[in-house]
C-alpha cells in the first residue's frame, strides 16, 4: 500500500527511502501503537503534512510534489528533535535521527495522515 500511495503522489524516491528503512517503520509502528499519546504523533504529523501541501481550489489537500513534501515534513522533524532541550546528541547521532524520521514519515504515510490517499 506504502509503494502505491508514494507513486500516486510523486514521491517516487520515497518508495525506494521507505523500502530500505523497511525494518525501522515495523519497529516505530510497533512502537506507536503502545505509546499512551499516540493520536499526538499523528496530529503533528498531519500538521506538518498540511502545511507543506497543495490545495485545490476547494481548499482540500491535493497531489503535489510528494518528494519535496516529505522532505520537508523530515527536515522539520530533525529540526525539531534536535532543537528539543531534552535531546542527547552524544547518545543519538544524525543518522539515527534521519532513520527514525524516515520511519515516522512512513507511518504517517501508511495512516493516511500524511499525502493524498489514491481514490
Amino acid at each position: 500500500m506504502i509503494p502505491e500511495k508514494l507513486r500516486f503522489n510523486n514521491a517516487d524516491k520515497y518508495i525506494e527511502i521507505v523500502e530500505n528503512h523497511s525494518d525501522d517503520y515495523m519497529r516505530v509502528s510497533e512502537i506507536i501503537k503502545e505509546y499512551p499519546n499516540s493520536e499526538d504523533i499523528v496530529k503533528k504529523l498531519r500538521d506538518m503534512f498540511l502545511n507543506v501541501a497543495d490545495f485545490d481550489a476547494e481548499g482540500n489537500p491535493c497531489v503535489g510534489n510528494g518528494d519535496a513534501q516529505l522532505d520537508q515534513i523530515k527536515a522539520g522533524l530533525v529540526k525539531t528533535i534536535v532543537g528539543d532541550s531534552k535531546f542527547d546528541a552524544d547518545s543519538y547521532p544524525i543518522e539515527i535521527i534521519d532513520e527514525f524520521s524516515i520511519a515516522l514519515i512512513a507511518y504517517g504515510v501508511s495512516t493516511c495522515k500524511v499525502l493524498r490517499n489514491p481514490v
